[in-house]
């Protein structure tokens, strides 16, 4: 889809994420980005909040803008019982004085870890669904929508990641600041590299990299799902967005740059790879990343790199997506390492 900077009208949104967030060349990097002549930054989306920090919030900058103009007053959503999402929304909304239903794949845990124990803190009420039944979960939270209705409640649906041509404005805004760091801050960027998951992020970025950085590339790593599925899931959002906010641009094809090669498992089956190399990175140079999307991503990204994916002399931008309390539920299998272990 083609956008127009000039044009864009930018819904109301609030101020929930701590924005901008820094810039920063990652310092030691990986070998092989030495030695194919590559500098990678870190887009530190990590920090936009403290609870609440990850790129969910810029999402819900916009998506609880809209509820509390719809005089909801309770947030009905869904997502991994270790999901980044729910736990985002959970914790926006009691700062909103709003209430929580959760819709979660999974089985209730013995024990409440990470981001389940920070939404069961700050209050939210869940309904846990085996895989099979999560697959139908836009019907699910249809149910629940009509359920929560008629026991008085004013509730405001978001689907999986805030990912609805609403919620893309998040990373359509990001695209702009990253265009005013880069003008002002003299950074220069020939990629803007995200892990993919259900969409939204690497769709926002597209829509806001035509306008502001249109010679950059942005790059999805698909961290969750079927190549053509997600593939397919990104497209509409740029059309659905499109229609909505901007029905007399003519639209073109633009490319998706999704990259499948590193999905494994799936969605949340991290490998010893992933592991290690976020052990070291946090032991080397202090970043943290987490194991189901920026783990993963982050090491697609140096197996592309080592592949020579990039020219001598590109300047790569990964956006640190945060999901640090996902870490948590996986610290036996973190800590035990051989300090001797060498980046990958």
């Amino acid at each position: 889809m083609r956008t127009r900077g000039t044009d864009i009208q930018f819904p109301p949104r609030l101020r929930l994420s701590r924005v901008p967030t820094p810039i920063e060349l990652l310092a030691q990097p990986p070998e092989p980005f030495e030695e194919a002549g590559v500098e990678i930054f870190i887009k530190r989306d990590d920090l936009t909040g403290g609870a609440m920090s990850g790129n969910k919030v810029r999402k819900l900058d916009f998506l609880l803008a809209d509820a509390l103009a719809q005089e909801c007053d309770t947030v009905l959503t869904c997502g991994d019982v270790a999901s980044n999402h729910c736990r985002t929304a959970t914790l926006a909304a009691a700062q909103l004085g709003m209430r929580t239903h959760l819709i979660l794949r999974g089985e209730r845990p013995g024990v409440a870890d990470g981001n389940l124990f920070l939404s069961l803190l700050a209050g939210a009420s869940v309904e846990y669904l085996s895989p099979s039944d999560y697959a139908r979960r836009d019907e699910v939270l249809a149910e629940a929508a009509d359920r929560l209705a008629s026991e008085g409640r004013r509730p405001y649906v978001i689907p999986e990641g805030g990912s609805n041509p609403l919620g893309c404005f998040g990373y359509l805004n990001c695209a702009r600041e990253i265009a005013w760091q880069s003008d002002h801050l003299g950074y220069q960027f020939t990629h803007v590299v995200c892990a993919s998951g259900s969409g939204g992020t690497q769709a926002g970025l597209m829509l806001g990299a035509q306008t502001y950085l249109p010679e950059v590339e942005v790059i999805g790593i698909n961290v969750s799902s079927r190549g053509d599925v997600l593939h397919e899931r990104i497209r509409q959002l740029l059309e659905l967005w499109a229609r909505e906010f901007q029905p007399e641009v003519e639209s073109d094809q633009t490319p998706i740059a999704l990259i499948n090669d590193y999905v494994g498992d799936g969605y949340g089956c991290t490998t010893a790879e992933e592991f290690r190399l976020i052990r070291t990175l946090a032991r080397r140079t202090g970043l943290i990343l987490d194991p189901i999307y920026t783990g993963r991503a982050f090491r697609g990204l140096v197996e592309e790199v080592r592949r020579g994916r990039f020219k001598p002399g590109s300047h790569l931008l990964f956006v640190h997506t945060g999901g640090l309390a996902g870490l948590f539920p996986h610290r036996e299998v973190l800590l035990a390492h051989d300090p001797r272990e060498e980046l990958p």
